[in-house]
This record gives C-alpha cells, structure tokens and sequence, in this order.
C-alpha cells in the first residue's frame, strides 16, 4: 500500500503543470466604479469568473500569470485571489512590464493593486523601466509560461500581441469576447 500510495505521489509530482495567462484588449481608461456600474462591462466580469473556474475545474489549471496594469486586469487578480481561498493548490504569478507601475498615485488603484502582489505566489517584474516595447515583452514571458492563452477583447486580433500566439500549435487558445 505504501509502493502504491509513493508511486501516485511520484506520479502526480511528475505530471506536466498546467499555466494560464490572459491577454486583454486596451480599452479606454475609466475609474472602477465606472466598469462596476457599466451592464456591458458586467457581463464580461461574469464571463471572466466562469472562465477562471472552468479552468481550475476542469482544466486543471493550476498556474495563473497575469499583469497588473489594465482593469480588467486586476479584476482577473481579485477573482482569482477569491478562487485561491476555495483552490489553495491554485499559484498567482504578477507580471509586470516595469517596476514604476508600482507607484501609481490614484489610492483605489494603489490598494487594489498592494493587496494582489502581497498575495500573489510570485511577482515578476521584466524591466527596470518602461521601453517602447514593455508591455510586448510583458506578454511574450506570460505566453511563454503558459500552456492556455486566454484573450479577452472585441475580436481576437485586437486583443494586445495576439501575433504571439496566432501561429503557436502548442498553445490552447480560448476567448471572451467583450463588447468595450
């Protein structure tokens, strides 16, 4: 029983972990309670909490790279903090572009933002400053990582450096279609 019980564990360690990173469109800036309010915003909130379970359930995704700097961004982070506490096996990886998005002003931001990388598993940030092609490099490391790539935009060719996956034959590609 204990060669049985070893065998499984060596097993489950040996298996191939599943990843997950999110590219999203640009969309306009607008403060929280704007897309909080906004009924076309809440459907792809809700489409956003479907998908995210879908792919721990059943999926078995258990590896999320994700960045910080777009809303709906940070709305992945939230749900996906709040789906750490029902998944603890579930591991948060921050991505950031460059370190100054650290040190925005707005408070909201600031603390919606401290409380993801204080409870995000890893925190990486690829450059000391911004470049004219960080947030390309931000999302090449994420579906570089990534076994799942999960666009959230209008159309798919929108959505941020959707060239780096388009041709990818090893990438599960899924979409939210959003209507912003």
């Amino acid at each position: 029983l204990h060669q049985l019980l070893l065998l499984f564990l060596i097993e489950v360690m040996l298996k191939k972990k599943k990843s997950c990173c999110f590219l999203c469109q640009k969309a306009i800036f607008h403060s929280f309670n704007y897309y909080e309010r906004n009924i076309k915003y809440g459907q792809t909130l809700i489409d956003l909490v479907r998908e995210i379970r879908y792919l721990i359930e059943d999926c078995d995704v258990t590896d999320f790279y994700i960045g910080v700097e777009l809303l709906t961004e940070f709305y992945i982070g939230e749900f996906l903090l709040e789906y750490k506490e029902l998944y603890p096996h579930i591991k948060i990886h921050v991505v950031l572009p460059f370190e100054w998005r650290t040190t925005r002003k707005n408070k909201i931001y600031f603390e919606r933002f401290a409380k993801i990388i204080k409870n995000a598993d890893t925190y990486d940030v690829i450059d000391k400053k911004r470049t004219n092609r960080h947030v390309f490099e931000k999302n090449k490391y994420m579906v570089e990582k990534s076994n799942v790539v999960v666009l959230v935009g209008k159309e798919k060719k929108l959505v941020e450096d959707y060239k780096l996956i388009k041709d990818k034959s090893d990438k599960k590609v899924r979409f939210i279609k959003t209507k912003y």
